[in-house]
């Protein structure tokens, strides 16, 4: 909830953020690769990206395109139990 609200008060910064992330991208040159890419963080486990940077920078574009919005309110009474 509070990524959420930070991105909606402020899509602006929020894509500064993201931008950070693109330097832990590194390519994928394997031979017949399913994946585009990898996120590799130090001490974090690699994580396989389908489409890589470019799936970022679209995000990133949008985030920059976008206006503020309403930050998100946790509210119990609308909360619903189910019984399964």
């Amino acid at each position: 909830m509070k990524e959420l609200n930070a991105c909606r008060s402020n899509p602006s910064s929020f894509a500064e953020k993201i931008e950070k992330h693109l330097s832990f991208i590194v390519e994928n040159t394997e031979k017949d690769a399913k994946n585009a890419a990898f996120y590799v963080e130090e001490g974090m486990p690699k994580i396989s990206l389908t489409r890589g940077a470019v799936a970022f920078k679209e995000y990133i574009e949008k985030l920059k395109s976008m206006n503020q919005m309403e930050k998100l309110e946790f509210r119990s009474n609308l909360q619903a139990s189910t019984n399964i």
